[in-house]
């Protein structure tokens, strides 16, 4: 036993808790100040939503068309629920930071896609993102970056995993 009387396994099941609490904390705070008025959760869900549509533009072409993804698209590539992406999307869209439309070929098929606006918004927000970032990894260093990133891609696919079957077990009345 260490001086604060827990174990060894509490003492660093602890120590996780308290780094994923300041990590999850700071995620509350914006990284830089408010651009345009947009929250960190928008710019991160904007940022899918410019990724998808450059992939969708580099995979068909500029055809002239105007290009959108669909809301269970951009869902996925957020990895949010399809009710979250919705009420996200009706603020974006109050503020006119993207629009919505129907598919020509299919009225029920509703895409998203950027304002002029909201590529503004982006193009400056991404600069103060990556001017951010570029001293967060100068202070920890690029090799250090690195492996963060990897460890905790890591780490998030084995919680995933773990969950899952801790999902899977209680479903079963705790049998495996």
């Amino acid at each position: 036993m260490n001086k604060g009387g827990i174990g060894m396994e509490e003492e660093k099941t602890s120590k996780i808790i308290d780094t994923f609490q300041r990590f999850h904390q700071s995620q509350r705070k914006p990284f830089a100040p408010k651009i345009e008025g947009i929250t960190q959760n928008d710019f991160f869900l904007l940022h899918h939503l410019m990724m998808c549509l450059k992939q969708k533009k580099e995979l068909t072409g500029d055809t002239g068309e105007r290009l959108g993804i669909q809301i269970s698209v951009l869902s996925m590539a957020a990895n949010m629920s399809k009710p979250a992406v919705s009420q996200a999307l009706n603020s974006l869209e109050d503020r006119g930071l993207l629009e919505r439309f129907t598919s020509k070929g299919d009225r029920r098929a509703v895409y998203v896609t950027m304002t002029d606006r909201g590529n503004q918004v982006m193009e400056q927000g991404w600069k103060v993102f990556v001017s951010f970032m570029d001293r967060v990894e100068k202070e920890m260093g690029e090799e250090n970056t690195r492996r963060l990133v990897e460890l905790v891609e890591q780490f998030m696919n084995i919680m995933q995993q773990v969950r899952g079957e801790f999902e899977m077990e209680s479903d079963n009345g705790g049998n495996k």
